[in-house]
């Protein structure tokens, strides 16, 4: 039988991707939530090439507030709830550290508490690399190791998770934990990195490039395209996950200012770059990022989509 599906902050970047892969690849339907936040536009979902009235339904709620009787009454009968509405902006965390308070670890707990009642047969709290903390060089983090949260964000992050955990053993919540890193792709917000370099490259401007403090190595992350998390994130809902465990949905590891000259290729122009230490100019901020994703590997899952293969294709659509 068809299943219905509530997916928290939808209207965002990798919501609308996920919305997206999940409207072409099942039969499901959907209820979003969404406050419409800096980063998160209502057109987004509604410019889909498969959105369907019939399919998806929106539903306006800030979730630093509770869950109340209209909004539950709007969302009717659910059998997954998806859970990625986030303050994601590590910059304004840290100029505004309490945000990440009420637009992550509040307004997770209100969710929880609506998810105690409704009792879905899956609650998935889409999490980020960042909760582990800068990773030592050859080093990826695997689903046991600790949190040690660097800035406001992943702190606000880590302790999302530790709720859900929490809820999970106090009141049988069926939640399980999904962690990812740097997520590009179509329509992402132009703060993020590859927007950004994008942006500088083709007007020419000087890329800032976060480095170690010598100013002689860039910082690294691991990318994954957004249809790459949709379809690990598929998998798992689609009988694979267990509650209570935790999945590290992997990409590629690229060093920062490689992933830009690689850009600047595909844009025909020359990139004009500056390296920053990377600590001194974001408090915060984390050299390099590495997770683990044997785990996923082991039950089935390889990545379906390379950044190679889908950073022309993301390129082009900003130009």
């Amino acid at each position: 039988m068809s299943k219905k599906v509530l997916i928290t902050g939808a209207c965002g970047f990798v919501g609308g991707h996920i919305l997206e892969y999940f409207l072409d690849k099942t039969d499901w339907n959907f209820v979003i939530i969404d406050k419409l936040s800096y980063a998160g536009r209502l057109s987004r979902i509604r410019n889909l090439s498969n959105y369907s009235e019939k399919r998806v339904r929106f539903v306006w709620h800030d979730l630093s507030a509770p869950i109340n009787d209209f909004v539950k009454q709007e969302i009717g009968k659910i059998d997954f709830i998806i859970h990625m509405a986030a303050n994601s902006s590590v910059e304004d965390t840290i100029k505004y550290p309490l945000r990440s308070v009420y637009d992550n670890v509040l307004a997770t707990v209100n969710l929880l508490e609506y998810a105690k009642v409704v009792k879905p047969k899956l609650f998935n709290y889409f999490s980020t690399d960042e909760v582990y903390g800068p990773a030592p060089l050859n080093h990826n983090f695997d689903e046991q190791s600790w949190h040690r949260p660097s800035n406001p964000y992943s702190a606000g992050k880590a302790a999302s998770e530790d709720y859900c955990y929490a809820y999970f053993i106090t009141y049988g919540v069926p939640i399980f934990i999904t962690n990812t890193m740097n997520v590009f792709g179509e329509n992402q917000h132009p703060e993020k990195f590859i927007p950004t370099v994008i942006r500088k490259v083709a007007s020419g401007e000087t890329l800032p490039v976060y480095s170690n403090k010598a100013k002689t190595k860039a910082g690294s992350r691991f990318w994954i395209h957004g249809k790459a998390v949709a379809d690990g994130l598929l998998f798992l809902l689609n009988g694979k996950a267990k509650p209570g465990e935790r999945y590290h949905i992997v990409g590629t590891e690229k060093n920062n200012l490689d992933l830009a000259k690689k850009i600047a290729k595909i844009i025909g122009k020359p990139l004009k770059y500056k390296m920053y230490d990377f600590h001194t100019s974001r408090p915060g901020h984390d050299l390099r990022y590495g997770m683990n994703g044997e785990k996923m590997a082991k039950m089935g899952w390889c990545l379906p989509y390379t950044i190679d293969e889908y950073l022309e294709q993301t390129v082009k659509s900003y130009l």
